[in-house]
């Protein structure tokens, strides 16, 4: 799981709004978003993050992907929208771009 998929999941199990967290960790929201998009926090605020959410601080480190789990993810994720579309009679790029609004 990538940082940012654990600091949003931390968040919301820890019933806190973007706005919320960045409060009380002491940084803009703007850092809050960008750290849920994949920015990693600069080390001033790491613990304080961790602290926060009650998580290591390693787990907020840039992990390294492996190019395999992308690509099975993704043919996965191809599986799962090509299902949804056939179980409700939908296109299947209609589902696609419902979902990733969703995500």
């Amino acid at each position: 799981m990538s940082s940012a998929a654990i600091i949003k999941a931390a968040r919301i199990a820890n019933k806190l709004t973007q706005a919320q967290l960045a409060e009380k960790v002491g940084v803009h929201v703007a850092s809050v978003r960008n750290w849920e998009k994949g920015s990693i926090p600069q080390t001033a605020v790491a613990q304080r993050l961790a602290d926060t959410l009650h998580i290591e601080t390693i787990q907020l480190e840039p992990q390294e992907v492996d190019p395999l789990m992308e690509f099975e993810v993704a043919e996965l994720t191809k599986a799962l929208h090509a299902k949804t579309a056939a179980m409700y009679g939908l296109p299947v790029d209609k589902v696609s771009i419902s979902i990733n609004i969703l995500a």
